[in-house]
């Protein structure tokens, strides 16, 4: 399958899973097309001062690719920075968030595997 990006759905979130602001998401698939093994793949956009709030995974499990910018990511309660090319995976019950404090868009793939 090939999808264009002129086929893909944009849609703005406001306060997903409790954090600040907007997030904007780019869906690569849907759950459908993908047969149930994904629930997100989408290119991921926040702001300056948006989040996404703390929230745990499992038995799902997602993947945060940062593509652009930096990211202030909370991997089950240890604060770190992530930019363009670092990865965060959370799965077996453990907590992430991840929030933009700086003033270039952060841009990441979000994955969740069901």
């Amino acid at each position: 399958m090939i999808k264009r990006k002129e086929e893909m759905t944009a849609r703005v979130v406001e306060s997903v899973r409790g954090g600040n602001g907007n997030t904007v998401f780019l869906d690569f698939l849907t759950e459908e097309e993908s047969l149930g093994k994904l629930r997100i793949a989408a290119l991921t956009t926040l702001e300056k001062g948006c989040s996404i709030g703390r929230h745990p995974h499992g038995p799902d499990a997602e993947i945060y690719i940062i593509t652009q910018g930096k990211g202030i990511v909370d991997d089950d309660g240890v604060e770190t920075t992530l930019e363009a090319g670092d990865i965060i995976y959370t799965g077996g019950g453990a907590f992430h968030a991840i929030r933009n404090e700086e003033d270039e868009a952060l841009q990441f793939i979000a994955i969740v595997i069901n």
